[in-house]
């Protein structure tokens, strides 16, 4: 199941995101249905706001909350063997950020 939620600033994408979240845990039958959520947002702030939440609410877990640029690069980071280039790609990664904040 996909589910997104598209609203403008200051709207609680960031609440319901984590209410989402919990909802999800609490109705699951498995223990380890946290293995199976991926909640991404786009900015960090919005991202530990929804982390604070959930882990407020159902305390510790250990499933990814974050950014879609950490997932992109956490994939990347798993699944490389040449950690020279994850490095290199993180530099990339970076380098195109500070060009996209500069337009």
């Amino acid at each position: 199941m996909i589910k997104i939620l598209k609203a403008s600033a200051g709207s609680g994408k960031t609440w319901n995101l984590a209410l989402e979240y919990i909802n999800i845990l609490l109705g699951a039958r498995d223990a380890h249905a946290y293995r199976h959520i991926l909640a991404v947002t786009f900015t960090n702030k919005a991202a530990n706001e929804m982390r604070e939440r959930v882990e407020n609410l159902i305390g510790k877990h250990y499933a990814f909350v974050g950014t879609f640029h950490s997932f992109g690069l956490r994939v990347i980071k798993e699944n490389t063997e040449n950690h020279t280039r994850t490095a290199t790609l993180k530099t990339e990664i970076a380098s195109a950020k500070n060009d996209i904040e500069r337009m």
